[in-house]
């Protein structure tokens, strides 16, 4: 069989396929349905005991929940999984009664960990006297070899550098560490 009757025969299935594919997606799309569709039906026959809410923002799941009539905000956040590690519980009043397409949103919290657990780290290289003397264990003879060694030598390099000056040892950097920064 030459090249140029084998070329025919193959753009001759090519092209019936084509036709096929063609008439088959006018049915599918452009004809009328073989079934009858119900009409959406647009009344209650009884009242419903549950309302459809919306939570979003920092949940594990946000998303559309179906609760029960007289669920609060806290049983929204539950169903959706809880609130994230970085969540700011504080936007949402969690005791609030929901209704029926309320939506939730709890906030973000855009602080640092410790700025949100009340912890003010205090930066062993910038910081005075006075502030040195905010980090636990550390009183006015600390703070002043602390700044002694930093005119001497420098900057830290890191926290754990503190253990360099006279008179702190590990003890005493362990109760200072989760207070310090550089």
């Amino acid at each position: 069989m030459s090249n140029k009757k084998q070329y025919g025969i193959a753009a001759a299935i090519l092209g019936s396929c084509c036709a096929a594919v063609a008439v088959f997606m006018y049915y599918s799309f452009f004809s009328a349905p073989d079934q009858d569709y119900a009409p959406l039906q647009t009344e209650l026959t009884e009242p419903s005991t549950d309302m459809v809410v919306y939570v979003s923002g920092a949940v594990e799941a946000p998303g559309i929940y179906r609760l029960p009539a007289g669920s609060r905000i806290g049983d929204a956040v539950r169903a959706a999984e809880n609130l994230l590690p970085y969540a700011d519980a504080e936007t949402a009043n969690m005791a609030a009664k929901l209704t029926d397409g309320d939506h939730v949103r709890v906030g973000f919290a855009w602080q640092q960990p410790e700025e949100r657990l009340g912890i003010r780290l205090v930066n062993i290289n910038t910081a005075d006297a006075v502030e040195l003397q905010r980090i636990p264990s550390v009183g006015e003879a600390t703070a002043e070899r602390i700044l002694e060694y930093r005119r001497e030598r420098g900057l830290f390099r890191s926290p754990a550098d503190v253990m360099n000056v006279k008179g702190i040892g590990e003890g005493k950097y362990r109760q200072m560490r989760k207070h310090i920064t550089i």
